[in-house]
């Protein structure tokens, strides 16, 4: 059971849970392919020294599961939900910051997308609502779902809520 579960009060049900996109985990396919590269290099023709091809491929491949941890650790700790009451929001493994916000209370979801964010399905929301810090989440997958159940769920129209 997640923080989102256990935030619920009675009554209020998870109407729409939003995900981080696969595209966090690019930095670290990014350096494990390089690791591999370097792996296979010292297999060309004339290489005289291949112990440097392993050394430039350990290298590369700590870095990539470096990458690869702290993505996934972001995966497996970022929770972000729609109920039917408010919007919850956790991040953080040993240090959490938790955002809950009356859906009611939402004035503004902004919704950023690059081409490639567009192409691919992930974007950056942000939100603003009455009494409320700007909550920003990077590499949503599907951002316009999520700024469009909100929609619903407060009764305005999406055309109101912005999207970049």
């Amino acid at each position: 059971m997640g923080y989102v579960e256990k935030s619920l009060t009675p009554g209020e049900e998870i109407v729409y849970k939003a995900k981080l996109h696969w595209i966090i985990y690019v930095p670290a396919i990014f350096y494990a392919s390089i690791a591999v590269i370097c792996f296979f290099g010292r297999y060309l023709p004339g290489v005289t020294n291949p112990i440097v091809f392993d050394i430039f491929a350990g290298l590369f491949g700590i870095i990539a599961l470096y990458y690869f941890l702290y993505a996934f650790k972001d995966a497996i700790t970022t929770e972000l939900a729609i109920t039917t009451k408010k919007i919850v929001s956790k991040t953080g493994l040993l240090w959490r910051e938790t955002s809950e916000q009356q859906i009611a209370m939402v004035d503004t979801i902004n919704v950023h997308q690059t081409v490639l964010g567009r192409i691919l399905g992930y974007g950056t929301i942000t939100i603003q609502g009455a009494g409320m810090a700007r909550t920003m989440f990077k590499n949503i997958s599907q951002p316009l779902t999520f700024r469009q159940m909100v929609g619903k769920m407060t009764g305005k129209s999406t055309q109101s809520m912005v999207t970049v």
